[in-house]
């Protein structure tokens, strides 16, 4: 009978010690934990930069320098502690932009950023404090070029390699489609006119403009040719679509930028 409660008192004693070591072990782990995101924050400062503006004095200055951006703290994006710690002890940093190309932005305030090196878009969601990279590992890019967001929030990417548009559900969730397949040589350069309800890819090989249905995403024809005339491309490489519904291409080759209504 004695032996009994000789085991039973030393079950239960050896079952306090590992209880009051699991508590050691968990608070060392959290004083870690927190003193390690305080760490990370700390290592995140920056020196405020000076003003930057052009045109310089006398001239009125008209542009105003911001900011540089190359990780998520840049735009007060923060990781939380927990994020840190896996990052920590898994070797991983945060993540900075490599080879950054196109860029834009949707009509909730996020940054999109095309880093050819990495083949991911960067995505900067400042308002929900939030970061993330697309595409999944399944729908990869070989050579990730420029980037258009239209209102329904869809995202369009070129890459120039596979030769197509890959297109994207809201902030890059999840590829939906690709377009252009045996149309392209190499797109480059993209841009959504919403005005027109196109679709517009810069094609640099074949020296033209391509457009696209915005909503059947049909081909609907093509905009120059190579040549050094007005309306003839060499080399182009960027497009953008002003307010006012413009069109306007850099035209590398040529040396200038066109502008077509």
């Amino acid at each position: 009978m004695r032996y009994k409660k000789d085991i039973k008192f030393h079950l239960v004693n050896t079952g306090n010690r590992i209880s009051l070591m699991w508590l050691i072990l968990i608070s060392v782990f959290l004083v870690f934990f927190f003193s390690l995101n305080g760490c990370f924050k700390e290592a995140v400062k920056r020196e405020p930069l000076p003003d930057i503006v052009w045109p310089k004095a006398p001239e009125i200055p008209r542009i105003l320098f911001v900011n540089s951006i190359s990780r998520p703290q840049d735009v007060q994006i923060s990781k939380n502690a927990f994020n840190n710690f896996i990052r920590y002890f898994m070797g991983g940093t945060a993540v900075s932009m490599k080879s950054p190309n196109g860029i834009t932005s949707d009509s909730e305030g996020r940054l999109y950023v095309v880093d050819t090196a990495l083949k991911v878009v960067h995505v900067y969601d400042r308002k929900a404090n939030r970061y993330h990279t697309f595409p999944p590992k399944k729908a990869s890019f070989t050579s990730p070029i420029d980037i258009a967001v239209d209102r329904k929030g869809r995202v369009f990417v070129t890459d120039s390699k596979e030769a197509v548009v890959k297109v994207f559900k809201k902030q890059g969730k999840k590829l939906v489609r690709e377009i252009g397949n045996g149309i392209f040589e190499r797109p480059t350069g993209i841009a959504v006119n919403e005005i027109t309800g196109e679709l517009l890819v810069v094609d640099t090989i074949a020296s033209d403009v391509i457009k696209f249905d915005l909503n059947s995403l049909k081909f609907k024809g093509r905009i120059g040719r190579n040549g050094s005339g007005p309306g003839m491309f060499h080399y182009p490489t960027s497009i953008s679509v002003a307010r006012n519904g413009h069109i306007i291409v850099s035209d590398a080759l040529n040396f200038r930028v066109q502008t077509f209504t």
